[in-house]
């Protein structure tokens, strides 16, 4: 049996505006996570609870960035970003050309069910807005299944462009994907 999945690829254009979003409840802290004696620094007080901690040092050792939310010590939101290619396997494996002195590669979102509806994620967005803005990538990219329609939605907020859709077909344990770019979108 095949199974196939639709996928939308999309992006945002990072404007040249430096975003001051504030974090809505009171216990909750940002951090960057860029390498394991970030991550070493950061376990001697907060817990991974619900989120396996193996996932994050494997994400860490192909040189991708977590972007996490805190609250009262807990984890309740974490997004991945890629600046490289090896990231980019990580987080998302969708067969593109990416020009990363200008794009990065987001995806990988998770928010605990008891924290959503707390703009962790719209938070967590426009911090990546801002760290790329930081080192002059203009564009951020990602992939959605087509019914994930809660991460649609708040994605939406950013009014990015839809580039692609994809096609991704499952036989047993092989997977072959194609990319069909919307209008006159190259990827």
């Amino acid at each position: 049996m095949i199974n196939i999945f639709k996928y939308f690829i999309y992006e945002d254009l990072n404007n040249s505006k430096v975003y001051k979003p504030n974090l809505k409840l009171s216990n909750s802290e940002f951090f960057i996570i860029s390498n394991e004696n970030e991550l070493k620094d950061i376990l001697k007080k907060h817990r991974f609870d619900g989120y396996e901690i193996d996932t994050i040092n494997l994400g860490l050792k192909k040189k991708a960035i977590a972007f996490c939310v805190f609250y009262e010590n807990n984890l309740v939101h974490i997004s991945w970003l890629a600046i490289s290619e090896e990231a980019k396997k990580f987080i998302d494996d969708w067969p593109m050309k990416i020009n990363w002195s200008n794009i990065g590669i987001y995806g990988l979102s998770y928010t605990h069910p008891k924290f959503k509806k707390n703009g962790y994620f719209q938070y967590t967005y426009k911090q990546i807005q801002n760290f790329l803005l930081n080192k002059n990538i203009k564009f951020i990219r990602f992939s959605i299944k087509k019914r994930n329609t809660p991460s649609i939605s708040a994605l939406s907020k950013f009014q990015p462009k839809k580039i692609a859709n994809g096609y991704s077909f499952h036989l047993l344990k092989f997977k072959f994907r194609i990319l069909i770019p919307t209008n006159e979108n190259r990827i």
